[in-house]
C-alpha cells in the first residue's frame, strides 16, 4: 500500500473536475450505477473519486487525464486502469459486470476527512477479480465482486 500526498494545486484540481462531473451528470439526469443519493452526497462521491484517480496515477507515475463526461469508454488512466475509490479503510475492490476483464483495476480509499492523503492499496485484472466466492450483494444492492485486499497485486 502506498499513502499518496496531494498538493494544494492537486486537490483544487480535482474538486473542479469533480464539480464538472458532477454538472454533467445532473444534465444527463445519471445516477450512480448502484444507488441515488442526494446531489450533495454525488458531488462528494466525484471528488474523492477524482482524488483517488489522481493518488493512483502519482503513484504510478503516469498522467492524470482528468476526463469528465467519458463514462464506461476510456479508461480512467492511460493503459486501460481503472480507479476504484472506497471511503472505508477495510472496503474491497469493486468489480462490476459491465466492467471489461482486459482492464487492471486500482483500490483507493480515503473519506474526505483523509483528504489530501490517499491510500493505493492493489490492483488486480477484471478477469480474475470475477471469481465466485467474491460475487456478494452488499447492502443489498447490484450483486457484484469485491475483491479481499489480501489479493491485489502490489503496486
Amino acid at each position: 500500500m502506498i499513502e499518496v500526498s496531494l498538493t494544494r494545486d492537486e486537490w483544487a484540481q480535482a474538486v473542479f473536475v469533480a464539480l464538472l462531473r458532477q454538472h454533467h451528470s445532473l444534465h444527463r439526469s445519471s445516477a450512480d450505477s448502484l444507488y441515488e443519493k442526494p446531489w450533495m452526497a454525488q458531488l462528494e462521491i466525484h471528488m474523492l473519486g477524482a482524488c483517488g484517480e489522481l493518488a493512483a496515477a502519482k503513484a504510478i507515475g503516469l498522467p492524470w487525464p482528468s476526463s469528465v463526461n467519458t463514462y464506461k469508454g476510456e479508461s480512467d488512466l492511460p493503459g486501460g486502469i481503472e480507479v476504484r475509490h472506497r471511503t472505508k479503510s477495510h472496503y474491497d475492490l469493486i468489480v462490476r459486470d459491465d466492467d471489461p476483464d482486459d482492464r487492471r483495476y486500482v483500490l483507493t480509499l480515503g473519506e474526505v476527512a483523509d483528504v489530501p492523503k490517499i491510500k493505493v492499496v492493489g490492483w488486480m485484472l477484471g478477469s480474475d477479480a470475477k471469481r465466485d466466492e467474491w460475487r456478494q450483494t452488499h447492502g443489498g444492492w447490484k450483486a457484484a465482486w469485491f475483491v479481499p485486499q489480501a489479493e491485489l497485486k502490489a503496486m
